[in-house]
């Protein structure tokens, strides 16, 4: 589980953690709740966003700890510990809702689309810049082959002259 409460032992285990004067450098949790006891197990009254005004506040690790031991005397261990966890380490407000969620996934979904697009430009810019490498690499091979062509083709010409002028000439003088 990611959000677990921590028990009486284990709260005792680090040093320091329940000193109500220990004010905690990088963790303060902001947390909702309603202050009113419990009549019976179930019944926790209104959370303070539905009374008048809205109730936010900070709550250390030391204060969090004291609300588990009043909801394990009221309730017992196991229904403090369900509480505890129902409640979570951050404000209510850094939980994300539906709606929020809803709009990030439209936003992200929107700016993979524009990115997609983009990826789809370059990528058929690159495609035709490729194809003009190509030509130009063709054109520049055929051009080298036609002029050794020519060369070998001139070349046998006259190695074939000069076999024909000696075979003319032994012929001669046979």
């Amino acid at each position: 589980r990611r959000n677990r409460t921590l028990s009486s032992a284990e709260y005792q285990a680090v040093p320091g953690l329940l000193d109500p004067k220990r004010e905690p450098k990088c963790h303060r949790a902001l947390v909702s709740f309603s202050a009113r006891a419990p009549a019976r197990i179930g019944d926790f009254g209104h959370p303070p966003a539905h009374q008048a005004g809205r109730c936010t506040v900070s709550v250390t690790e030391y204060e969090r700890h004291q609300i588990f031991q009043w909801y394990e005397e009221a309730m017992g261990s196991e229904r403090a510990t369900i509480m505890m966890n129902l409640v979570p380490p951050v404000g209510w407000r850094e939980v994300a809702t539906r709606t929020e969620l809803v709009a990030l996934g439209s936003g992200l979904r929107a700016e993979m689309s524009m990115l997609g697009s983009e990826l789809r430009g370059e990528m058929a810019e690159l495609r035709g810049e490729i194809k003009a490498g190509n030509a130009e690499l063709r054109g520049e091979i055929k051009a080298a082959t036609s002029e050794v062509l020519r060369t070998m083709f001139f070349g046998m010409v006259a190695s074939n002259a000069t076999l024909v002028g000696l075979v003319f000439a032994a012929v001669k003088l046979a």
